[in-house]
């Protein structure tokens, strides 16, 4: 896989864990990311396990989806936590979301929305910029002291 597939990806993670796109209640044949694991699938026996688990997933009303992305993600004790914090320590706020701000920062980035640093959806999002980056660079840029 590419850097750049990597970074499309990331992209479509965040879309799915920001808040359920449109595009969600749609069976998981019609996701965008059933296009990436087709690819993936000739090379990985993990991603043809998930293109079949993805291609399951049956259609239904965008109401409905959002019910489950609340059961899951937003509800009062989520079963699974959106913040690195609160998914490491039960704490929302924590030293992780410091961490990432700090990262952010030093790759001259800022986040123009309300969400807190350590959201998976921020935090994908990041790796999809570095994934980018990271394909424009050369060689002799990404390991300078090696490259002479």
């Amino acid at each position: 896989m590419s850097l750049s597939d990597s970074a499309d990806v990331y992209v479509l993670l965040v879309e799915t864990l920001s808040e359920p796109p449109d595009w969600m209640s749609l069976s998981g044949r019609e996701w965008p990311l059933i296009d990436l694991l087709n690819q993936l699938s000739a090379e990985s026996d993990t991603a043809r396990h998930h293109l079949d688990l993805l291609a399951g997933i049956p259609s239904e009303s965008y109401d409905q989806r959002l019910e489950r992305y609340a059961a899951l993600f937003a509800s009062g004790r989520p079963r699974f936590w959106l913040y690195e914090s609160a998914a490491k320590t039960g704490k929302i706020l924590g030293a992780q979301a410091f961490e990432m701000a700090h990262l952010y920062r030093a790759a001259g980035l800022e986040s123009a929305g309300p969400e807190l640093p350590d959201h998976i959806s921020l935090e994908l999002a990041f790796l999809s910029h570095l994934a980018s980056q990271a394909e424009s660079l050369t060689y002799r840029e990404i390991l300078p002291h090696h490259a002479s």
